[in-house]
């Protein structure tokens, strides 16, 4: 099961609009207004939304079937 999140890079919690996740999650996709922060893919520019955080500390993070659950300090 995916979920939109599943994005923790170098300090960073991404939360994405499902349509980018989804767009980003296939391969050979040319789309020109591809983002793109530290080399990773960030989803189409004007189709949808992202979110960022800036995170201190993960204090906790589980995934079950039903859902992704990430508590962080920021």
């Amino acid at each position: 099961h995916c979920s939109n999140m599943d994005i923790l890079h170098k300090g960073w919690f991404t939360e994405f609009s499902p349509d980018d996740l989804e767009k980003m999650k296939q391969e050979g996709s040319s789309d020109s207004k591809q983002l793109k922060s530290d080399g990773v893919v960030m989803g189409g520019a004007w189709p949808g939304q992202a979110f960022s955080l800036k995170v201190k500390e993960v204090l906790f993070h589980e995934k079950s079937e039903y859902q992704d659950i990430l508590v962080f300090k920021r």
